[in-house]
């Protein structure tokens, strides 16, 4: 049986810091992605280990909630499932990259 005029109930939030891609930033800047992301690297916000290809935020950026790492489900063409780490900015991160990239 199907009750109708239920009250309503808001969703809980998950609590997950809205954060976006690198590339999305830096045209939220206006600026190009490699140039971003270089200028993050030169000023130690994202580093690469030798061993991966992905870029990690610096722990120091990441107590300071401007930075945060998201794991990333990959599905190759192969059919293979596999995961990754993304650095994400937060929007504090925005608004400092704003201010400090002005």
């Amino acid at each position: 049986m199907i009750q109708q005029n239920l009250p309503f109930m808001p969703v809980k939030s998950t609590g997950t810091t809205p954060s976006y891609c690198l590339s999305t930033v830096a045209k939220m800047l206006q600026l190009s992605p490699r140039k971003f992301i270089q200028c993050l690297a030169t000023n130690h916000y994202i580093f690469k280990r030798q061993s991966q290809s992905a870029w990690e935020a610096y722990q120091s950026h990441i107590n300071s909630n401007l930075l945060i790492h998201r794991m990333v489900r990959i599905e190759h063409t192969s059919g293979d499932v596999s995961f990754e780490m993304q650095v994400r900015v937060t929007n504090k991160g925005v608004n400092h990259f704003t201010q400090v990239l002005a």
